[in-house]
C-alpha cells in the first residue's frame, strides 16, 4: 500500500490549476517509488516518467548496501560499526523501527548519499541545507518540517513494513510512455547494480534512456545537475506536448 490514494497523487490538482490533461512526471530517490507506480498504474496521465536515483527493489538495495557498508567497515577496522551491523543482520528489517535504523546510521556514517569530487561544487548535506536557507522559497519552519518533522511523520513503523514489499521487477516490467533514468555513477545509496539490471529488462513501449552523472552519488553535484537539467530539457523536447508543466515528486 505505497500509494493509499493514488487517483489523488496522480497529478490531478496540477492538471486542473495548468488545465493540461497531461503531465511530465519526474521524481528522486524515495519519490522514484511513488513515481515509477504512478507512470506505471496511469499512464493516460503523463506524457513521460523521468527517474533520478531510481529505487526498484527495497530489500533487495537494502541487502547489497549492508554488504558494502560490512566490507567498508572491515576496511577502515571501524569495530563499532562491525559489531553494530553484524548485530541486526542481513535485511530485511521488518521487526521495529530500531532494527531498520542500523543500517540507516552507517549510512550517514559513511556518507553513502555524497560524493566529494574534491572541488568546491561537490554535493554536501551543508551545501544542500544552505541552498534552503538561502532559498525565497523556504522559511525557517519549511526547513525544520522537511529535515526533521517530516522524518519523523513519514518513517513511521508501519512504512518500514510497507516500504518491505514492493518489487518493481516483477510488478512493473512495462511502461507505455518515454522513460529516462538518470544515476550518479558514484552512488552507494541507491546501488547501481540493480537499477541497470532494471533497465536492461523493462519492456517501454515508447522508448527508454540511460544516462550516468560522473561526479554525484545520491545527491547530484552542480556540474552534473546542470548537465542533467539539459538531458531532462531534451527528453521533454523529444515527448508530445513539450510546454506541459512537470509534477515533482
Amino acid at each position: 500500500m505505497l500509494c493509499p490514494n493514488p487517483p489523488a497523487l496522480a497529478g490531478g490538482r496540477l492538471r486542473s490549476r495548468f488545465e493540461q490533461e497531461k503531465l511530465h512526471l519526474v521524481a528522486h530517490s524515495w519519490g522514484s517509488v511513488i513515481g515509477l507506480y504512478l507512470a506505471h498504474q496511469y499512464p493516460e496521465k503523463y506524457h513521460s516518467y523521468t527517474g533520478f536515483s531510481q529505487i526498484t527493489n527495497w530489500v533487495e538495495n537494502d541487502k547489497l548496501s549492508y554488504k558494502w557498508l560490512l566490507e567498508k567497515a572491515k576496511e577502515t577496522n571501524n569495530q563499532k560499526a562491525v559489531r553494530e551491523l553484524e548485530g541486526v543482520g542481513e535485511p530485511p528489517y521488518t521487526k521495529n523501527f530500531k532494527q531498520w535504523s542500523v543500517i540507516r546510521k552507517w549510512q550517514l556514517k559513511y556518507k553513502t548519499m555524497f560524493y566529494d569530487a574534491g572541488d568546491k561544487k561537490s554535493a554536501s548535506f551543508f551545501s544542500g541545507l544552505n541552498i534552503m536557507l538561502r532559498s525565497p522559497d523556504y522559511a525557517l519552519i519549511d526547513i525544520y518540517n522537511s529535515l526533521v518533522r517530516g522524518f519523523k511523520l513519514s518513517y513511521t513503523e508501519d512504512l518500514i513494513q510497507d516500504i518491505n514489499t514492493f518489487d518493481f521487477f516483477s510488478e512493473v516490467t512495462t511502461l507505455k510512455i518515454p522513460v529516462m533514468f538518470i544515476h550518479g555513477i558514484k552512488e552507494q545509496h541507491v546501488m547501481s547494480e540493480l537499477i541497470t539490471r532494471y533497465y536492461e529488462i523493462l519492456d517501454a513501449q515508447k522508448g527508454k534512456t540511460f544516462y550516468w552523472s560522473e561526479k554525484s552519488s545520491h545527491v547530484f553535484h552542480y556540474d552534473d545537475a546542470k548537465e542533467n537539467e539539459q538531458r531532462l530539457i531534451k527528453h521533454l523536447l523529444n515527448t508530445p506536448s513539450a510546454k506541459t508543466p512537470t509534477s515533482r515528486l
